[in-house]
């Protein structure tokens, strides 16, 4: 499936682009989302071998701009631009950028997230395995925090092998990156401005 380029989504539908699976070398180039409920969602089957690739989503009215509702293997996201608009007091900090549930094997690189709750999030309820996955070069400003990706001790599912390494995070209202599982690297981030801790 391909979709793109320079296509107009400005809140005509509850998602900008809602993807039933499974779906296997699905692109998603240069478009541009504005004031939509999701602007990406993926919610049933195994999607395989995605590429979203040089997308503007501003003003979300949900949660989740980007939502991997399902299980992906093989994500490659880069290039896009995620942001949400200003009051008069400054960022409202609503919304999460990419929301991951079960994930084996991607690379979130070369995006700019602002005012945002969370650049990438995976919750810790999720009950699925996230691992393989690589995070770097992106820019995150003024967030809230710019990666959470937390599996409650309750909870049998695991992240593992995570590489957070490269990224820019400037002006978090809380923790820049928090993350718990096996295998977590790191490295070579530059944090200003952590609310809480780094």
């Amino acid at each position: 499936m391909n979709l793109g380029s320079s296509n107009g989504f400005a809140g005509t539908a509850p998602d900008g682009t809602a993807i039933s699976g499974p779906q296997e070398n699905t692109r998603i180039i240069g478009n541009y989302f504005n004031n939509c409920n999701q602007c990406i969602e993926f919610f049933t089957g195994t999607n395989r071998n995605i590429s979203i690739v040089g997308n503007v989503a501003e003003n979300i009215r949900s949660t989740f701009m980007i939502d991997f509702g399902t299980n992906t293997e093989n994500l490659v996201a880069t290039g896009n631009s995620l942001s949400n608009w200003k009051n008069t007091n400054g960022y409202v900090f609503a919304g999460f950028g990419f929301q991951l549930s079960s994930m084996k094997g991607g690379a979130i690189s070369g995006n700019t997230f602002e005012g945002l709750g969370i650049g990438v999030y995976s919750s810790e309820n999720a009950n699925s395995d996230l691992t393989g996955l690589t995070i770097s070069g992106n820019s995150f400003r003024y967030m809230g925090k710019s990666v959470s990706m937390l599996r409650k001790a309750t909870v049998s599912a695991k992240i593992s092998g995570v590489n957070i390494t490269g990224n820019t995070c400037y002006s978090n209202k809380y923790s820049a990156i928090e993350v718990n599982g096996s295998g977590i690297l790191i490295s070579g981030n530059n944090i200003v401005n952590a609310g809480v801790d780094g």
